[in-house]
């Protein structure tokens, strides 16, 4: 049998903390969904309230990861824009 090459799987685009949040949430919300249906059993009902409760501490660390960036982004602009003041000469107190 002749060795072929296989063809490559491409990745997949490396995601960024803006779209993991909407991933975690619509998760979230069908997990969510899951434990208020009346129809559910016992066992679905258990699997859904462990999800939601994994999800939310999943979610609540996206988003002050995602809070934390824009953070550090606002910093790093605001230093940027000091240091083209003192680059021109301007004096800061």
């Amino acid at each position: 049998m002749p060795n072929a090459k296989q063809p490559r799987r491409r990745r997949r685009k490396a995601g960024d903390l803006a779209a993991l949040r909407r991933v975690l949430w619509e998760v979230l919300a069908r997990a969510e969904a899951l434990t208020t249906d009346e129809w559910v059993d016992a066992d679905t009902l258990l699997k859904g309230s462990h999800a939601v409760a994994s999800l939310a501490g999943v979610y609540l660390r996206a988003l002050t990861a995602d809070d934390l960036a824009a953070r550090v982004e606002s910093l790093e602009q605001e230093r940027s824009a000091r240091d083209e003041l003192v680059r021109s000469g301007v004096t800061l107190s």
